[in-house]
């Protein structure tokens, strides 16, 4: 992007080469993704709450594409790992802090893309002026 500066906790390489100098597609993806990741999170820690864990490793799946598309990669190999050792070992308490780990960081870096979407609409409303 031209003069919007990615937030530097934020794969800045991918994202300037996935959305260029276009803002209003990352604000439209980063929007999606905040909207739909808050409402996966309260399903995934009310799953753990419970102690659904195949619902919690499905759930978790979920949230991998769009994870993918705003650049968290960090928190899709997490998943990854997660669903992994599910697949191998079933619930411990390792698989337990890692549950909590993905919801942890996916809620913080979902936090961090809601400031960008604000970011992005004041950019976005000011190159209008």
């Amino acid at each position: 992007m031209d003069n919007f500066r990615f937030h530097r906790e934020l794969d800045i390489p991918f994202l300037q080469e996935r959305f260029g100098d276009d803002p209003f597609s990352a604000r439209e993806v980063f929007g999606s993704f905040v909207e739909m990741a808050e409402h996966e999170l309260n399903i995934l820690e009310s799953a753990k709450e419970q102690r659904r864990f195949s619902a919690f490793a499905r759930i978790a799946t979920r949230l991998k594409q769009g994870l993918e598309a705003v650049g968290l990669t960090e928190e899709r190999k997490k998943i990854d790992l997660l669903r992994s050792r599910y697949a191998l070992e079933g619930v411990d308490e390792d698989f337990e802090k890692l549950a909590e780990e993905v919801i942890d960081s996916v809620r913080n870096k979902s936090g961090l893309l809601r400031i960008e979407v604000q970011r992005l609409d004041k950019y976005i409303e000011s190159s209008a002026q």
